[in-house]
């Protein structure tokens, strides 16, 4: 089993309007390394309620979040981002053990760290190297 710094970030649910949950159910499915066959852990197998409650909360979040000026969604997706480049090695070894890819790879989605910052928002620039497909998820 993989040794993660902050445990936490295994987590074994699905965030749904501001809570983490189980399927109704209470099913589950395991998720697998692909190298060794190994259980990771374990996720809810949600049905058709469940997606409907996640668009659901996903269509309530978008006028609140459309309200926010360029600069206060740049704020939260530099501090998302800052979380994400705390924690890029617990990330990239859980994407590893999940997908089965080099842990190189599993380190290059988080891409957002170095960008500059204008008033306005992001400027998202192009990668000064193409990147594979299989290196954005």
């Amino acid at each position: 089993m993989m040794e993660l710094k902050d445990p936490d970030l295994l987590c074994q649910a699905c965030f749904i309007k501001d809570q983490w949950i189980e399927a109704d159910s209470k099913k589950t499915v395991g998720v697998t390394n692909p190298a060794t066959g190994e259980i990771l852990g374990t996720v809810p197998f949600c049905g058709a309620d469940e997606t409907r409650r996640a668009i659901d909360a996903a269509n309530e979040s978008l006028s609140a979040w459309r309200s926010k000026t360029a600069a206060e969604r740049s704020t939260i997706l530099r501090r998302w981002n800052d979380l994400l480049m705390e924690n890029q090695e617990d990330l990239a070894l859980l994407m590893t053990a999940e997908q089965g890819k080099p842990l190189a790879e599993s380190r290059q989605p988080v891409f957002l760290n170095g960008l500059p910052r204008k008033p306005n928002g992001f400027t998202v620039m192009s990668s000064p190297r193409p990147l594979r497909p299989s290196a954005w998820w």
